[in-house]
């Protein structure tokens, strides 16, 4: 199991890192998912953004390119569903995610793209 003591220390100020009680198995259980919907996240951005070049990159194989753009775009959808069920989720990480995720939007949204 993750260690939850370690990721709590850093979402509590430090005047209450004694009031901390022992996780329960539910705490336990809700950071290692958060952590796994996180690298989901993460993953499903990534293969986003690989989709979309390889859609400006098929741009004149219009078969080829129509199905990127359908897989980034089901990528993206999968990003979007994802993000708020993650509890946990710093807001500088959730900033750099959609900032991420917006970038591919107009990489999709590009001239050369489909539309």
């Amino acid at each position: 199991m993750c260690d939850v003591n370690l990721v709590m220390s850093k979402h509590l100020p430090q005047s209450h890192q004694g009031e901390w009680a022992e996780p329960t198995k539910f705490d336990e259980l809700r950071i290692k998912t958060d952590i796994q919907l996180v690298q989901l996240v993460h993953a499903e951005l990534e293969l986003d953004a690989r989709h979309a070049r390889q859609t400006l990159q098929s741009a004149d194989t219009w078969d080829i390119a129509e199905e990127c753009h359908r897989r980034a775009n089901r990528a993206s959808a999968k990003v979007v569903g994802l993000i708020p069920l993650v509890a946990e989720f710093p807001a500088e990480q959730r900033n750099g995610v959609e900032s991420q995720l917006a970038r591919v939007q107009r990489m999709l949204d590009a001239p050369s793209g489909l539309g």
